[in-house]
């Protein structure tokens, strides 16, 4: 019997069952929301629902390998289909809800590879109903009743049934199995971290599915009400602190450095609300005429708690090894920042990217004003001995498996510097990545500062842009080239990867694309989640020049 697939509308994933571990399926399924996962085992293919292996593999060891976990040498692949149109011929008829019964859609790629485009269920191929003068619905007519033509068959009829199955796809929505209204995935595949999906239906990153997906979304945080969510950010600053007074007291960090030698550790409650868009930060405005914040729309910081030193490692330590993934990182922010921004700012990275981890803020002064630019340079280089401290005892104290440090414009200045006077008893990286994001730092003798870096780090990454018109300014400021600007081609250097963002479309300044794009984001994503290099992430291309090696990141 004949058999053709129709079309799944549901989000999918392709992974390679000889290469990916039960652990990093388990994780995989965490952190995305597909209904379907395709197992690729060489040239066989299996459509598995994402419930049915998720039961399956909890059984398993994380170590072994998907192939040995599942048996794969003993299951029926999936029918392989060359266009949804095509049809396939099984010796027997395929049991419903079984593997057999169900087929991936593969279309070549641009670099002629076949990839899986879309994956559908094998339904019998009906023919064409034919209607008898003697016979309604597939029964004999009664005498004395009239005859049904084909335009007018009962609503019940299968012929109906049939036509209504055949209707064009464009006159109803399809719905997903996880609610949300899917379209159609366009010609070719996205791929991700070696995942295959449909460009169109899933977001490709750990920020979460498409918007009409995202209504129905619940994530999983330590706080969630119907409106909005609660992630707490474990932070450090040198900043002055002071209790504000009013009805709505609570700690606050101010513009400028505290005269004690010391810093402050803690806890800051960030809210989000349950409508956040990706890539960014909900506050007032004042053309939906809204005054104050409202944490079911806008981000809030609910509270500040801090904590001595001793107190604040053990319970950062504790919530590391309580996570999935046994991480966290340490995000440093730039110039003209407040610590509400900068707290705000770590808490919808860890949101956007899915991270499964604990986000860390290090705070330094920035006066939060434009106009202090030459404040904030100075204050970034006093910061430096109290960042290089902080971050030692990061790596000597917590039980963290992998330790991610972002840094943001001014920010990767403390950073480099912090990183390279760190002394570690071990010797062994301790940093899993390092990730600088349109730094604002001189291009002239930055070389050891990298240099220093790559030793310490598995993957120094950096964020460049031409369109970044702040360091543009900042150029003119101080008459030297800056690493996070791109000047025809990126700054490269051995060790470390040049990431191109210039066509990207983002904002007027594009001093943050880091946070606020899709594209960046999701290479983000993909970095801390595998620590792959460029060259196996999905959305950057090859650039050869003088200068060497770059990639860019395909708009």
């Amino acid at each position: 019997m004949q058999f053709r697939a129709a079309l799944i509308e549901a989000t999918f994933v392709v992974l390679d069952s000889a290469d990916t571990t039960v652990g990093r399926a388990l994780l995989l399924l965490r952190v995305r929301r597909a209904a379907w996962i395709v197992l690729r085992d060489r040239e066989r293919y299996f459509v598995f629902s994402a419930k049915d292996i998720a039961a399956q593999l909890q059984r398993a060891k994380p170590s072994a390998l998907l192939a040995q976990a599942l048996r794969l040498d003993r299951e029926e692949p999936s029918a392989v289909l060359r266009s949804s149109a095509a049809r396939v011929q099984l010796a027997r008829r395929a049991v419903s809800g079984t593997i057999a019964s169900r087929a991936v859609i593969l279309r070549k790629r641009r670099n002629g590879d076949l990839g899986v485009s879309a994956i559908g269920t094998l339904v019998p191929d009906a023919k064409p109903a034919v209607v008898d003068k003697n016979r309604i619905g597939g029964a004999e007519r009664e005498p004395g009743r009239p005859t049904a033509s084909p335009g007018r068959s009962r609503s019940g009829s299968p012929a109906k049934k049939a036509a209504a199955k055949r209707a064009p796809a464009k006159k109803a929505a399809k719905k997903s199995a996880d609610g949300g209204v899917f379209d159609r995935p366009r010609r070719g595949v996205d791929t991700l971290r070696g995942i295959d999906r449909p460009t169109r239906g899933i977001w490709f990153g750990f920020g979460g599915p498409g918007p009409s997906a995202r209504r129905e979304s619940k994530p999983k945080t330590s706080g969630v009400t119907n409106y909005f969510e609660v992630i707490d950010v474990f932070y450090a600053t040198d900043r002055e602190s002071k209790q504000s007074d009013g009805p709505y007291s609570r700690l606050r960090y101010l513009n400028r450095l505290a005269e004690k030698d010391d810093l402050d550790y803690g806890i800051c409650n960030v809210t989000i609300p349950a409508g956040h868009e990706l890539g960014k930060i909900e506050s007032p405005s004042i053309w939906s005429f809204e005054i104050h914040e409202d944490p079911k729309k806008h981000f809030t910081i609910s509270g500040c708690s801090a904590r001595p030193a001793s107190a604040f490692f053990k319970e950062f330590g504790a919530s590391v090894v309580q996570g999935d993934a046994k991480s966290c990182f340490v995000f440093i922010h730039g110039y003209n920042v407040s610590f509400d921004d900068a707290a705000k700012r770590t808490a919808q990275l860890a949101k956007d990217l899915k991270f499964l981890g604990t986000p860390v803020l290090y705070s330094w002064a920035s006066a939060a004003d434009w106009r202090r630019y030459p404040k904030d340079v100075e204050t970034v280089e006093l910061t430096i001995d109290h960042l290089s401290e902080f971050l030692t005892r990061i790596v000597e104290s917590s039980e963290a498996k992998q330790i991610h440090l972002i840094g943001h414009s001014m920010g990767n200045r403390a950073l480099v510097k912090a990183v390279r006077q760190m002394k570690l008893k071990t010797a062994e990286k301790p940093f899993k990545q390092i990730v600088l994001t349109a730094p604002d730092v001189p291009r002239a003798k930055v070389e050891p500062l990298i240099q220093a870096a790559t030793q310490k780090a598995e993957r120094v990454t950096l964020y460049a842009s031409s369109k970044d018109k702040a360091l543009g300014l900042s150029k003119v400021k101080n008459d030297y080239e800056r690493l996070g600007k791109v000047y025809g081609y990126p700054f490269v250097f051995d060790g470390m990867d040049s990431i191109d963002a210039s066509k990207v479309k983002t904002d007027f300044w594009a001093h943050t694309v880091f946070a606020k794009t899709r594209s960046v984001l999701g290479d983000l994503a993909a970095l801390i989640a595998d620590g792959r290099p460029p060259d196996k992430r999905f959305g950057l291309k090859r650039v050869s020049s003088s200068n060497g090696v770059s990639w860019t990141i395909l708009p």
